[in-house]
């Protein structure tokens, strides 16, 4: 009997990274990649703008375009040194040299793992972590191939030799994950619900609250230019990133400076106009819908006094009306309903967003489908306590700017998370045995960063209704004061967190900060049912993307075959 072959290791026995043959792994690498930034963006970017949806400040259309300057100009200008980041916080990449080729294809397995979990989550609108999401699949290939050394299970913090400063993160990546589960949403709940109640205490509850929110607005631009300022810098893993956190203060106090003096000689004459024509608009309106009802009124009145007049008529000749089969008119039992709109008070059933009727609330068109509140979510809305539609107006532009700075920080940071491994597959395949030097950093090419940041942008104007749904109103009323409490308190812990390297996830932040104002007004406003759902999906995300990595790592890699 012939002795069996001797087995061989895939390490020796496969080409090299950089064999032609390889080049297919590339393209596909490139194309789950985009898929992947596709579905971030149906995902992710609804976390900056979906309150500025659900409160009727943008419609979803004009939401997309400006969420798209915001999110490529951030993935352009500061998205390479995020994506080097999450390239060499995650992986000793030194340590696989023998495994090149086997590193391109499970990379380009979690691309895909991760793309197929990010748009089923999307698709039962789970808000998730991309970051958890491509950090769980790119470690999952490593596990199957035994090299869990490989992984940096604690943090890759060190001090430089040159001037003694520390770099890299003091958690790891990995660790973190199940740190933000806690530590975001808790922080995020707790900053926004006490500053929302600082904003209802002394504005949006007083008898004067439009003209208080004037009045504070000089000092409400400065708080928004301090906090997007520190969000770009703190965030940014570009060469903002080499300013230290004192100048990164004075820099924003300055800016703060000056946005102060510019609400005091452009915002309040600004806002002063705004409410005027607000007010001139709303009379218009009034006087229409009085116009349409007493049109109506009048109308179904004169059909009663026909029908009135043909069936006494009919009676005289001897007829029963009822005999004959003569229904009465629809319009005998007309009922004109007229209610104030405002700012999550009305649905398109009329009774004031209390859920009696059947009627769901349309809030505005996105490109895929419509963002629609059930009666549910009608019902927990109503209990909200409602402010002043004029003061609500003046919230509006504050709301606004704190979204596009949101957007510009995902853009930068996040966009890192598919063009990230698809950058390593790219250089292993290109540069060999060079990539695993210590010394060696990833080229990013601009390319990269625009095919990240075009499907971000695409994802966001095909399936982002889906997620703006239920965390633009799903977990509780969205206004312009709350989203702007929201988004406002949301930078601010990014931007300090991100400093510190404390391990939080975006996406749970806001979602914190939306429940900490929910909870402001009344912890009944709030759907805790959705809330733990969310939670939910965030514990399933990693076992999720790495489960189906690992499974289609290990059934093309290590699955029998004939000889």
């Amino acid at each position: 009997m012939a002795a069996p072959k001797p087995s061989c290791d895939l390490s020796v026995c496969l080409p090299e990274a950089t064999d032609g043959r390889y080049s297919w792994i590339v393209v596909a690498g490139g194309i789950v990649a985009f898929t992947f930034a596709w579905a971030m963006g149906a995902n992710d970017v609804p976390n900056a703008f979906a309150s500025v949806i659900t409160s009727n400040v943008l419609s979803f259309k004009w939401a997309v375009a400006v969420s798209s300057v915001f999110e490529l100009v951030g993935a352009l200008l500061m998205g390479t040194k995020v994506t080097s980041s999450i390239i060499e916080n995650v992986v000793k990449w030194e340590e696989l040299k023998h495994r090149a080729s086997l590193i391109m294809w499970g990379l380009t397995c979690a691309l895909t793992a991760s793309s197929i979990w990010a748009t089923i989550a999307t698709f039962y609108a789970w808000p998730i972590s991309t970051t958890h999401t491509i950090i769980g699949a790119m470690v999952a290939p490593l596990l199957v191939m035994n090299a869990k050394d490989s992984i940096y299970w604690t943090g890759k913090r060190k001090k430089t030799e040159t001037d003694g400063t520390w770099e890299g993160l003091p958690i790891s990546p990995v660790l973190g994950i199940a740190i933000s589960w806690v530590l975001s949403p808790v922080l995020a709940a707790t900053v926004a619900g006490i500053f929302f109640g600082l904003i209802k205490r002394f504005i949006l509850r007083r008898q004067n609250s439009a003209e208080l929110t004037i009045k504070f607005l000089p000092f409400t631009s400065a708080l928004t230019a301090f906090v997007i300022v520190l969000l770009v810098m703190f965030s940014s893993n570009s060469w903002l990133s080499d300013v230290r956190a004192w100048q990164s203060i004075l820099i924003a106090l300055g800016l703060a400076l000056a946005a102060l003096m510019l609400g005091f000689f452009v915002g309040v004459p600004f806002a002063r106009k705004r409410l005027k024509r607000y007010d001139s608009l709303r009379r218009l309106e009034i006087e229409a819908e009085l116009g349409e009802a007493a049109a109506a009124v009048g109308s179904s009145q004169e059909r009663q006094l026909n029908e009135g007049g043909a069936e006494s008529g009919r009676r005289r000749e001897g007829r029963d009306p009822e005999a004959a089969g003569d229904a009465p008119s629809a319009g005998s039992s007309f009922k004109c309903e007229f209610a104030q709109t405002g700012y999550g008070g009305q649905d398109e059933g009329g009774d004031g967003g209390r859920g009696h009727g059947s009627a769901k609330k349309g809030v505005s068109w996105g490109f895929g489908g419509q963002v629609v509140f059930d009666e549910h979510t009608l019902r927990l809305h109503a209990l909200s306590e409602k402010f002043n539609p004029r003061t609500e107006e003046l919230f509006q532009l504050f709301q606004v700017l704190a979204g596009c700075a949101m957007a510009f920080a995902h853009g930068s940071n996040d966009v890192g998370n598919p063009i990230g491994p698809f950058a390593v597959i790219y250089s292993i395949h290109r540069d060999g045995d060079k990539f695993f030097e210590p010394s060696f950093k990833v080229p990013v090419k601009i390319w990269m960063l625009v095919l990240g940041g075009v499907g971000i942008c695409v994802g966001f104007a095909v399936w982002g209704w889906r997620v703006t749904t239920s965390i633009g109103g799903g977990l509780t009323l969205m206004t312009p004061s709350r989203g702007f409490s929201c988004l406002l308190t949301s930078s601010f812990i990014v931007a300090v967190a991100s400093k510190l390297g404390l391990p939080i996830s975006t996406t749970q932040v806001l979602v914190g900060s939306t429940l900490g104002v929910g909870a402001a007004d009344n912890f009944k406003t709030v759907d805790w049912w959705l809330f733990w759902k969310f939670f939910l999906s965030w514990v399933v995300t990693v076992a999720a993307a790495g489960g189906m990595t690992a499974f289609f790592f290990a059934v093309s890699v290590f699955s029998p075959i004939q000889p």
